[in-house]
């Protein structure tokens, strides 16, 4: 790491919230499935399994403290992954993650190389919203998520989708046609004109 690396973690206070969200989750699919499916124990320990995969990787993240990312001049590295170099990123979008409260996320399109080592997490995440990288910006300080986003756009400054650009292009020419027929059915009607008063005379 050089000096002029920023390092920004994930907030705890957030953290220890959704850590006790799915530990109250946990306990809620368990009575559940005890209580309603007694005779089927896969149901019983899927709901064991998915909920305490989920409240494992939170108290990881929670006692650990890990970064969400580390950013420097080179480069961003998200979770502790490989370095994704500024001009290997296509475009930086911000979507909502959740509906119910103001809870965002800065979806991050890149080319990265063939070698690019992706974790397990990121080769999951790749066929969801979040795509493979990504910088939750819910799950960090309100401060923290002011600045990270307001750096990277800084460093990708300029970044935009094949999208934006090409909508214009499409406007301009979809409205040129229809001048030039409405100019050419005035100047029919001119000559049709012109030619019924000749014939009436």
């Amino acid at each position: 790491m050089t000096e002029n690396t920023q390092v920004f973690y994930y907030s705890r206070k957030k953290i220890g919230q959704y850590l006790l969200f799915n530990v109250g989750l946990m306990a809620l699919a368990l009575l559940f499935t005890w209580s309603v499916y007694p005779d089927y124990e896969f149901i019983y320990f899927f709901a064991l399994i998915t909920c305490s995969l989920s409240v494992i990787s939170c108290s990881l993240v929670y006692l650990n403290h890990l970064p969400v990312a580390e950013i420097s001049k080179n480069g961003i590295k998200i979770d502790n992954n490989q370095i994704i170099a500024w001009k290997q990123i296509k475009s930086i979008k911000k979507e909502k993650y959740s509906h119910i409260g103001k809870k965002y996320f800065l979806k991050i399109e890149s080319n990265v190389p063939q070698d690019y080592k992706m974790s397990c997490m990121q080769r999951l995440a790749k066929h969801s919203k979040f795509g493979a990288f990504s910088i939750p910006l819910y799950a960090m300080d309100d401060n923290d998520a002011k600045r990270i986003e307001k750096i990277i756009k800084d460093y990708t400054a300029g970044k935009s989708t094949t999208k934006t650009e090409s909508k214009p292009k499409k406007t301009k020419t979809a409205l040129k046609t229809p001048k030039k027929a409405k100019a050419s059915t005035v100047k029919k009607n001119k000559i049709t004109k012109k030619g019924t008063s000749k014939k009436g005379a």
